[in-house]
């Protein structure tokens, strides 16, 4: 299976083509699908914080809106004459008539606190609404002026103070305003509170304002987690959410105390619907793509396959009949006014001409060869003569190449001319010891000054020659050798202890007659 998709890759034009509209499909697949996945994403994400920040927005209003609403309580009790008499006079009637259980309801708040010009308290009172009576009165309360003396502070007669605290184990909505006349003319005489506890009835009715699913916590309450995204970005902005998977988004409004550390927590968790229907925009898009990819693809593939892959291969299937010796004899039979009907035409034309240069090519080749023939048996009766000459030639030489003169009665002397072989060299060494028993010779010159190469063959048997020479009590003196021919020598290993070498033949010749 991996050869026949090897060998359809690589020697397939179809497998080619196919395989680069495959991978240039992916990329354009590829270079689609990533800049539209960053831009649902970023999309998507971007509207789900929107959407999460108008919701927190809606919710802090929610909070602000319960703040705002006893702040108006406590302006209202804290600019009235009876409130700024009661601070000196303590009278035990406007106790009875305005701090009642019955003003706790109608109020909607569970403490009551007034304190004098030196924030000592003058009365305090909380409230259990759920079991409609009076409960203790937190410490923080009672020492406020050592807890909260930021809402005892007044800078400025018209304003007041809201703040969210921690008293006891419970959370407080706290609204502070200086105790004025009706005229709102000081100076203040103290101060006034009222709180409202952060309960299930606060959460149900931010939840009915903003219609979202708010919890209120402490924030020593939450996850770790949670504290962690809630203290990095609370002093940054009181609005913050994060997605802690990939179902739901969790934001959080954020409400520090009056020191200004995160306190009341506001946490909304919603599914991420637009986020996941982003999501699955983006992979039905993405499915889209890719099915219209393959279809364009596929009518790619028949568009080629029709018009180009079926007539290439209907033209190799003609061009395969083709005999090479005989190209007259087929044609490709496609006929089409395009292009590849165009490459048909000139491959018939080539062929046309191919069958005309082979009949020309087959004539020269006979006359050639004819030609051929001829001097071929031209060149074999050169050569017979050539032959007849040489032999004619080397028995001439070898009648008169080696000449021995006697040069005295115990010297003899052989001047070697021309190119000294193995053969040549064996006769050499016959006639040097004929001569030295004939003539009864002490000395033999061996002049080697006209010898224009010398076989290392031929120099091993001048060493033979020279050895063969001592044993008949003579000795072998060498003349004339040049560089090329000392070589030879020295290649050879010729032992030259016994020999008597001299530059020339007079030199030679003078050593051999002293």
């Amino acid at each position: 299976m991996k050869v026949a998709y090897q060998q359809y890759v690589h020697k397939s034009v179809r497998g080619k083509i196919s395989l680069a509209l495959l991978g240039i499909m992916l990329i354009v697949v590829l270079v689609l699908l990533i800049p539209l996945r960053y831009i649902v994403n970023s999309s998507s994400l971007f509207a789900e914080q929107q959407e999460m920040q108008d919701h927190l927005e809606r919710v802090r209003r929610a909070i602000n809106s319960e703040l705002a609403q006893i702040d108006a309580l406590v302006l209202s009790m804290a600019t009235w004459d009876e409130s700024y008499d009661f601070i000196n006079q303590r009278t035990p009637t406007y106790i009875e008539e305005n701090t009642n259980n019955e003003i706790f309801e109608l109020y909607n708040v569970q403490a009551m606190l007034y304190t004098d010009q030196n924030g000592t308290i003058v009365f305090a009172k909380t409230y259990d609404s759920q079991q409609r009576k009076s409960v203790a009165v937190p410490f923080e309360f009672f020492d406020i002026n050592n807890f909260y003396p930021q809402l005892l502070n007044h800078p400025q007669l018209d304003q007041g103070t809201t703040s969210v605290v921690r008293a006891g184990t419970k959370l407080w909505l706290l609204a502070a305003r200086p105790i004025l006349t009706s005229d709102a003319q000081g100076p203040s005489r103290g101060t006034l509170i009222y709180g409202r506890m952060v309960d299930q009835a606060v959460v149900d009715r931010i939840n009915y304002q903003t219609l979202l699913p708010v919890e209120l916590s402490d924030y020593r309450l939450l996850a770790p987690t949670r504290q962690q995204v809630v203290s990095e970005l609370a002093n940054e902005q009181r609005l913050v959410s994060r997605a802690f998977n990939d179902d739901t988004l969790e934001g959080f409004v954020v409400f520090p105390s009056i020191d200004g550390k995160p306190l009341l927590v506001a946490t909304l968790a919603l599914p991420r619907t637009i986020y996941i229907q982003g999501e699955r925009t983006f992979w039905l898009i993405a499915s889209v793509v890719g099915i219209a990819g393959c279809l364009g693809l596929l009518s790619l593939f028949w568009a080629l396959r029709r018009f180009i892959f079926y007539p290439l291969t209907s033209m190799v299937g003609d061009l395969r009949q083709i005999d090479p010796n005989q190209p007259e004899q087929h044609q490709i039979n496609f006929a089409s006014p395009d292009e590849l009907g165009l490459l048909a035409k000139t491959v018939n034309q080539a062929l046309d001409s191919l069958a005309v240069a082979q009949r020309e090519q087959l004539a020269a080749e006979a006359k050639r060869s004819a030609l051929q023939a001829e001097m071929l048996q031209n060149q074999q009766s050169q050569l017979q003569t050539q032959a007849a000459l040489l032999e004619l030639q080397e028995q001439s030489l070898a009648e008169q190449a080696l000449p021995l003169i006697p040069v005295s009665r115990e010297v003899l002397a052989m001047p070697l001319i021309g190119q000294i072989d193995f053969n040549r060299a064996e006769r050499l060494q016959t006639t040097i010891l004929h001569g030295i028993e004939t003539y009864r010779a002490r000395t033999v010159i061996l002049d080697l000054t006209g010898i224009s190469q010398l076989e290392q063959r031929a120099a091993v048997a001048l060493g033979q020659t020279a050895q063969a020479v001592q044993l008949l009590g003579a000795r072998l003196l060498l003349t004339g050798a040049n560089p090329s021919i000392a070589e030879e020598i020295v290649a050879a290993n010729i032992d030259l202890g016994q020999i008597a070498i001299y530059q020339t033949l007079a030199a030679g010749m003078q050593a051999a007659l002293r």
